[in-house]
């Protein structure tokens, strides 16, 4: 019976042909991705403070010595990360159109609807998290799907996704791996929710959950031992990762195949269609029944000229990637379908570091600075190591010298303890106890830690004005200018980020064509100027380009910009061409740009309204102006003649006074 049982389960765990190329590709790129993993790993345990090497903490601990550390590196994390979240960079829409004014409301329209999406997830926040796990990891991983849980029309979600849990083509080089052929994303989920994910595949994924495996990329759990002992590989107990009980691991595969495509011209609409291969095939045979022949554009002229009956339809084929993805539990496969949107690549999108052709892995910004903090921790370590060792030097002794030779090998260094002497230790003339002079220390020690420290923001090209740490009296602009040198210096990773950007607009861009133009309400504008208009599929531009906004490259970004400005703006507004959305760039608050930029747009048309009007007619604005300017002279005349009033009343009021005065005096002079 159990035999009967163990071979129906393993016909049933077969799996599918796609199932085993999921896992054959997953086996190919196991080592390019453990080995980045275990990176990454290290990396996130170096940005948390735990510097030190397990042998070297555990040596250092049995010896009574300092672990201490300044974890200078992360500052320099924090700053270039800092910049990009101060600074986040812009997406603008350009439609592809002749007509300049519908082209320019176009791209206004999709530029705003796609930064609402994106706000509307927190978008902005989670690609900034991925810029971040570049910096530390060297990749960093982000996903654009439909959710259909929170919303019932569904909404567009892009969310950083862990890399721990990805897998990509190892034979990929690109920055952002663009030239990946498939990526693939990892992901432990309860039994419970995958069988109600998949009802129909329940029983299978009971067997994927009993049958799990572990992979040489999980990451094992180690055992920490309560005694302090010598640090030794073998003395770790280690847990193997992995899965615990009641869960199952579902891969979800993304990859494309290419497939042909058969353009041609529709006579009746004149118009270029575009079949797939059954489409065209079951075309042909209709046509060709009726007397129409398909003949390649090639050789379309010479069917002509040999003067051939019928009609002759000639096309082109060509080929064309097919996004699709796949879910699979260990050989099982759940759901294959192709992908939301098509044309726009994976919906997982990488942002990649540096990527080193030796070891073959991604890396980022706090690769170059271990090696800098590691020997500045070792350096201070050691100072204080032997200011504590030498803080009361050592001693030259018999060995019948002390009452205890124990309790005064350990009191020795302590200045408060008591430590007993035998008789004659000290009076005699030959004291048998001599202190040892204290060693100086070495010189160059505290040289050489400052060097390294300093070795943070050489390697790093990090310099102190980008820090916020300008030293002495430094020019405005020269300081900017080194804090721009300072972030060019880093321009690669911000080069990945915009590459990024291109390539996520597209993806949420598709998604906003696909599920939100429908005819729900979008908000455009500001805070405090926006408006909701429903969005339909026919109002978004089919052939656009992307335009990456990228502000300076400084933590004044605004102040800069409108520095600049300040000078250009009396003359835009003499000229009457000020623009309002200049007001955006300002460092007012939003509340207050809101309003100028309201009361700008309403001047602009009461002037434009003002210029049509005929000669000799007033438009309503100026009349309303007309009529404020006259009761204000009104108001002002009766303002002057009040103050004339009280000026005389003051004036009679003194002579009243100056002529009591002046009785009072004759009244005590008489």
């Amino acid at each position: 019976m159990e035999a009967e049982e163990r071979g129906g389960e393993a016909g049933m765990v077969a799996g599918s042909e796609l199932a085993a190329r999921v896992a054959r590709d997953l086996a190919m790129a196991a080592q390019s991705v453990a080995r980045w993993r275990r990176e990454a790993r290290e990396a996130d345990r170096f940005l948390s403070g735990r510097q030190w090497h397990p042998a070297d903490e555990a040596r250092l601990n049995e010896e009574d010595r300092p672990t201490a550390v300044f974890n200078f590196a992360q500052k320099y994390i924090r700053i270039v990360a800092g910049s990009e979240k101060y600074n986040r960079q812009e997406v603008v829409f350009v439609p592809r159109m002749p007509q300049a004014e519908l082209a320019n409301a176009l791209g206004e329209l999709s530029s705003a609807v796609y930064s609402s999406v994106i706000d509307g997830c927190n978008g902005p926040e989670e690609r900034s998290q991925a810029f971040e796990d570049m910096l530390v990891r060297g990749m960093g991983w982000t996903n654009c799907r439909l959710d259909m849980e929170v919303s019932a029309d569904g909404k567009i979600v892009l969310e950083r996704v862990d890399g721990m849990k990805m897998h990509w083509d190892p034979a990929a080089r690109k920055q952002n791996l663009e030239d990946a052929r498939w990526v693939a994303c990892e992901e432990e989920i309860p039994l419970r929710d995958a069988c109600r994910r998949w009802p129909g595949k329940e029983r299978e994924l009971k067997v994927a959950e009993f049958m799990r495996q572990d992979r040489p990329q999980d990451e094992p759990d180690l055992v920490e031992h309560a005694t302090p002992i010598e640090y030794q590989p073998e003395n770790q107990t280690i847990i193997p990762g992995g899965p615990a009980a009641g869960y199952v691991r579902v891969v979800e595969y993304q990859y494309y195949e290419v497939e042909p495509v058969y353009r041609l011209a529709d006579p009746q609409t004149n118009q270029v269609r575009e079949l797939d291969q059954a489409q065209f095939d079951t075309l042909r045979r209709r046509m060709e029944s009726a007397g129409v022949m398909f003949v390649d554009r090639d050789t379309a002229a010479a069917a002509q000229a040999t003067g051939s009956d019928g009609a002759v339809i000639p096309y082109v084929r060509q080929e064309r990637r097919v996004y699709r993805r796949c879910f699979t539990a260990g050989p099982i496969e759940l759901e294959s379908s192709p992908l939301p949107v098509q044309g726009v690549g994976f919906t997982y999108k990488p942002m990649t570091g540096g990527f080193d052709a030796h070891d073959k892995v991604w890396r980022g910004l706090l690769h170059v600075l271990m090696d800098p903090q590691r020997f500045a921790n070792k350096f201070f370590s050691q100072t204080l190591h032997i200011i504590n060792s030498n803080a009361k030097g050592g001693l030259l002794a018999e060995a019948t010298a002390f009452a205890d030779p124990v309790r005064a090998e350990q009191d020795w260094a302590n200045p408060s303890a008591l430590i007993l002497l035998e008789d004659g230790a000290l009076s005699g003339e030959r004291p048998r106890i001599q202190e040892r002079s204290r060693p100086a220390l070495p010189e160059g020690t505290f040289m050489m830690l400052k060097w390294c420290i300093d070795a943070l923001g050489g390697v790093s090209g990090i310099n102190p004005e980008l820090l916020g740490a300008t030293t002495g009296d430094v020019p405005g602009v020269a300081q900017r200018q080194r804090q721009i040198q300072g972030m060019t210096i880093n321009a690669g990773y911000f080069s990945a980020l915009t590459r990024y950007l291109r390539e996520e607009a597209r993806c949420v861009f598709e998604f906003i064509r696909n599920y939100v133009a429908d005819g729900r309400l979008v908000r455009l504008g500001g805070p405090y100027n926006s408006r909701a208009i429903p969005l339909l599929r026919e109002h978004l531009p089919v052939d656009y380009d992307l335009v990456i906004d990228e502000p300076a490259k400084s933590p004044n970004a605004k102040e800069v910009f409108w520095e600049k400005m300040a000078p250009i703006i009396p003359m835009l507004i003499k000229a009457n061409a000020f623009l309002p959305e200049i007001l955006d760039y300002s460092p007012l608050p939003a509340s207050i740009a809101a309003k100028l930029k309201q009361q700008l747009s309403s001047r602009m048309t009461a002037a434009a309204q003002g210029a049509a009007q005929p000669a000799g007619v007033k438009s309503a604005a100026e009349v309303q102006a007309s009529v404020a300017q006259k009761s204000a002279a009104a108001d002002l005349a009766r303002a002057r003649a009040r103050a004339l009033d009280a000026e005389s009343r003051l004036k009679q009021l003194g002579l009243a006074l100056s002529a009591l005065r002046q009785a009072r005096q004759a009244q005590h002079q008489g």
